[in-house]
């Protein structure tokens, strides 16, 4: 990336920062640095955003390994904070839980559109709730999900979703009660 000065970085739109490529401290003073990683930071997804919880000091981290390895560094800002995000998401166990859902859409169709249809109706979307409520626990190669839902008024009421899923057969059972 060429020597750019920080009053033309600060007309750029996000997406220039998503292709900035290799950062060199070069002439540039740290709080030019600085401010590259920073947007660097709100060019990444949303999605990934999520799992930076201290976004000052991983900028600081960032920022500081650039000025350190000097010109002979190669360090990409925009690719070091998506692995950091990824690494964290997929500590989270999310990755999983993304993989289950999408498994449950796929095979036990009958039990999504239940699951979809009652959970819409009460104002919610499906895949942001199982993603945010559901809980996850393996024992083997079984790993299970268990999702409370919400309560319902009037109607038919449940009150929680269950899915088995085996990786070693890929095997998936999914039911509400």
């Amino acid at each position: 990336m060429k020597n750019t000065p920080l009053s033309e970085l600060r007309k750029k739109q996000n997406a220039y920062f998503r292709k900035i490529g290799i950062v060199k401290p070069g002439r540039r003073k740290k709080s030019t640095i600085e401010y590259i990683v920073e947007r660097t930071y709100e060019a990444l997804p949303k999605s990934l955003k999520e799992y930076i919880d201290d976004k000052d000091q991983i900028v600081s981290v960032i920022t500081n390994t650039i000025i350190q390895s000097g010109n002979a560094g190669q360090m990409n800002p925009y690719e070091a904070l998506k692995q950091f995000a990824q690494y964290r998401r997929k500590k989270s166990g999310d990755n999983t839980k993304a993989y289950i859902y999408r498994r449950f859409k796929e095979e036990a169709t009958s039990v999504y559109n239940k699951y979809n249809t009652y959970v819409y109706r009460l104002g919610y979307s499906s895949a942001r709730y199982f993603m945010e409520n559901a809980t996850i626990s393996q024992e083997g190669s079984l790993i299970t999900a268990t999702l409370e839902l919400p309560a319902k008024t009037s109607g038919i009421a449940y009150e929680e979703l269950y899915i088995e899923y085996d990786f070693s057969g890929q095997f998936l059972d999914a039911q509400m009660y």
